[in-house]
């Protein structure tokens, strides 16, 4: 398997863009490309209304800006608006052929609205395409997942296309469904919650004088990055694509968990894996900075567009350490909130973190976090090898 190299650049954070865009209107107060970044940022920080006069301002201007379209489309989502979503989706098909985002905001539109069947529609037009169209594919299996039919989700994945088979989003759908159906040991051959996890210590070069020393440098470096503009609910911090990776202590931890993900991919055999979960030819290494306080927890998910997913840990409250009551540790296998109370057969494992460990797990294993209830924040990184479809990027 080939690493391609990640874009780990970042534009200027939306709160700083904000005045200097407002100073450059002033001078040119009909720029169309102006009053899109406007929007932008806009809705970087979670104002959606500002961001959605500031788009249609610039769609008047600039009607060809397609990305300005999805944009707006999204925002008046967020805001709510089914109506007015479907609305901006109507008139961007008027000025350009219609794309794949803009059908994906008019399927989520219409489910806003109770139309399941025309949203069905909407998002089957997204996934059409050669290219993984995986929010489109979440829209469409999630309902499927609570199904009391497990039969229907379990048709709707083996009718997929290869390539989309071959995804982290599918496989976990399609370990729902053995489950459901009482399939078990399909199920446990896609979910496996001691043989296809792996935890491995870290141990930093020599020029980091030990473990503690790296942690509290990566610590550093990590708050450094600030908190993300829009948090995604309180207690919780993510900074996606953070600036510290390339700092010298991210660099080294980074450099460790692509080593690891290969030495994952090259235990396949052993762990059950290797018809699975076939390698892909090229894949990027993605990474995210996950800062928890309080009740912050991320939540019931998979990492729908991973092959392998890691966490390493970078600083723990000495309470979460000392203590034995769960708290702060990592959650696998739960997921019963998705699935509308089903707890699948393989059941639930709990992991207390460590500082200087990694723990690494195939991407479509359902994991959470147990709250700390603590001020004092636990760091981690979360990394994710990431497939590249290169043969349907060339199209």
């Amino acid at each position: 398997m080939r690493w391609l190299k990640s874009e780990t650049r970042r534009s200027l954070p939306p709160g700083a863009a904000l005045p200097l865009l407002r100073k450059a209107l002033e001078k040119k107060p009909n720029d169309a490309a102006l009053l899109a970044s406007l929007g932008d940022a806009h809705a970087a920080l979670g104002d959606y209304r500002a961001a959605t006069e500031a788009f249609e301002q610039s769609l008047a201007r600039e009607p060809a800006n397609r990305a300005a379209w999805i944009m707006l489309a999204q925002c008046y989502i967020e805001r709510g608006e089914a109506e007015a979503a479907l609305d901006a989706c109507a008139r961007s098909d008027r000025v350009l052929p219609t794309g794949e985002e803009i059908a994906f905001h008019r399927g989520h539109a219409l489910n806003m609205l109770g139309h399941p069947e025309e949203a069905r529609a909407a998002f089957l037009s997204v996934i059409g395409g050669n290219d993984r169209r995986l929010n489109a594919m979440h829209a469409l299996l999630s309902p499927l997942a609570s199904d009391p039919d497990p039969s229907r989700l379990l048709a709707f994945c083996e009718a997929l296309e290869p390539h989309y088979q071959n995804t982290a989003i599918v496989r976990a759908h399609r370990a729902i469904a053995f489950s459901r159906l009482g399939r078990t040991r399909e199920a446990l051959a896609l979910v496996d919650l001691d043989r296809h996890v792996l935890q491995m210590p870290f141990d930093p070069p020599a020029a980091f004088n030990g473990l503690a020393n790296f942690n509290r440098l990566l610590a550093e470096e990590i708050l450094s990055d600030g908190t993300p503009p829009r948090p995604q609910r309180d207690g919780l911090d993510i900074v996606y694509a953070p600036q510290s990776r390339s700092q010298p202590a991210m660099t080294a931890l980074l450099a460790f968990v692509r080593d690891a993900m290969e030495s994952y991919i090259r235990q396949l055999p052993t762990l059950g894996l290797e018809t699975i979960m076939p390698p892909p030819d090229a894949a990027t290494l993605y990474s995210a900075n996950v800062v928890l306080r309080r009740d912050g927890a991320n939540g019931e998910h998979i990492h729908r567009a991973g092959y392998i997913s890691a966490v390493y840990y970078v600083r723990i409250p000495k309470a979460v350490a000392e203590a034995n009551d769960g708290k702060g540790s990592l959650v696998l296998g739960k997921c019963e909130r998705y699935t509308g109370g089903y707890q699948p057969c393989w059941g639930v494992r709990y992991i207390k973190p460590v500082e200087g460990r990694l723990i690494l797990i195939p991407s479509h294993m359902f994991h959470d976090v147990v709250p700390t209830g603590l001020e004092e924040p636990r760091i981690s990184v979360a990394a994710d090898l990431m497939p590249i479809n290169e043969a349907a990027s060339r199209q």
